[in-house]
């Protein structure tokens, strides 16, 4: 016969399934805890990103803005600057143009200029008239040239959207101007000779109009 068992034995078994059953519990909240945190962390690190990202675009719209006030401004200052630089011209002489010590007549031009209404070409007109004038009188003499004409390129550019200007009777001065820049250019860049040899500066203001030496 089989033996019965006995009630302690019973019981014993019956407190350590208990036991077991504690443990597992105990296992898995501590699992669902731990994920828990992990679920709470990587929110927490989603958030703070979200935040950042948001300053980030705050500080790059506040730069953004502060860019486009300074432009403006800038804008501003380069058109008072050239009407002050006109007017100190035409203040010089009652018909404005002025000779100065190598005998050139650049104000005329310069006032027929200020009828340019393209943004970049007035950019273009003011960037010259703020170039330093040389001091020696064959480089003055080139640059007060090279003004007067180019400022006439310009109003030619705005009227005909080039800078190939026709052999025509009228446009003849101004084509004989962009001639002889190309050969400037060429000399220049061949043989490092002519007056962009000293002065490479004005090669830039032709190539914006698209007056380059091609080969």
């Amino acid at each position: 016969m089989e033996k019965k068992p006995r009630a302690e034995s019973i019981m014993l078994k019956r407190d350590e399934a208990h036991d077991h059953l504690m443990e597992n519990d105990v296992a898995d909240d501590n699992i669902a805890d731990a994920r828990h945190d992990e679920v709470v962390m990587y929110l927490r690190e989603l958030i703070g990103g979200v935040n950042s990202m948001q300053r980030a675009m705050r500080e790059f719209n506040t730069l953004l803005d502060k860019h486009f006030k300074m432009s403006f401004h800038m804008e501003v200052v380069s058109e008072k600057l050239s009407g002050k630089i006109d007017r100190i011209l035409e203040s010089v002489t009652g018909e404005g143009v002025v000779e100065n010590s190598g005998g050139s007549a650049i104000a005329s031009t310069s006032r027929k200029a200020n009828t340019l209404t393209h943004p970049a070409l007035i950019q273009l007109r003011d960037a010259l008239q703020e170039l330093d004038i040389p001091e020696d009188k064959p480089s003055r003499k080139f640059h007060n040239a090279f003004v007067k004409k180019y400022n006439e390129l310009l109003l030619y550019f705005q009227k005909h959207n080039t800078s190939k200007v026709t052999n025509n009777p009228e446009y003849k001065t101004l084509y004989e101007f962009v001639k002889n820049q190309k050969t400037n250019i060429r000399n220049y860049k061949l043989n490092n000779e002519g007056p962009f040899a000293k002065e490479p500066r004005y090669m830039k203001f032709l190539k914006y109009l698209g007056v380059e030496y091609v080969k």
